[in-house]
């Protein structure tokens, strides 16, 4: 823009002179000439770099919103990721709580056990002992066998998302 305002001085300058009348006549009007030629280059090349600044705008607002759709799904991701940490931690526990269960009915199955031991050592098996000896046997069986499923169901829904995403072959 500057080579503008510097042509429009020269041009100026050269009009100046030609009204004052100083110089040869030819010689001005080549000098307008030059001139007025350089002007419009100096015009042409201010559009092009007006052009090139549309341009580069354009390309700077795409940019903008591809970083924005970019930061769209990685907060997406965050949350998925978040909600993913928070169902394991739950299913880690209900897992903690369940061996917890467990380890209290092996502890009572022990327990009982060993009365029962103690019982059988002195020959006096009391039927209610055994009785209660088993069903905290069974108890404790199915106390573990819920936790095996519980187990093998979490390994699953871990499979599963793999498993459908699989190719088919």
């Amino acid at each position: 823009m500057s080579d503008i305002s510097e042509l429009e001085a020269r041009f100026e300058v050269a009009l100046a002179a030609l009204c004052k009348g100083n110089g040869n006549a030819e010689t001005l009007e080549k000098r307008v000439r030059e001139l007025e030629n350089a002007l419009v280059a100096a015009t042409g090349t201010a559009d092009k770099a007006q052009n090139t600044l549309k341009e580069a705008k354009a390309e700077l607002a795409d940019l903008k919103n591809e970083v924005s759709t970019q930061d769209e799904l990685d907060k997406e991701e965050m949350e998925a990721l978040n909600r993913r940490v928070e169902n394991l931690t739950k299913a880690w526990e209900d897992a903690y709580a369940d061996r917890q269960r467990v380890r209290q009915h092996n502890q009572h199955v022990r327990r009982l056990n060993g009365e029962l031991r103690k019982a059988n050592a002195n020959n006096s098996g009391d039927p209610g002992m055994i009785n209660e000896s088993l069903q905290a046997e069974v108890d404790f069986l199915k106390a573990e066998r819920e936790n095996d499923v519980k187990e093998i169901n979490g390994i699953l829904a871990r499979l599963k998302p793999l498993v459908e995403g699989a190719p088919d072959g």
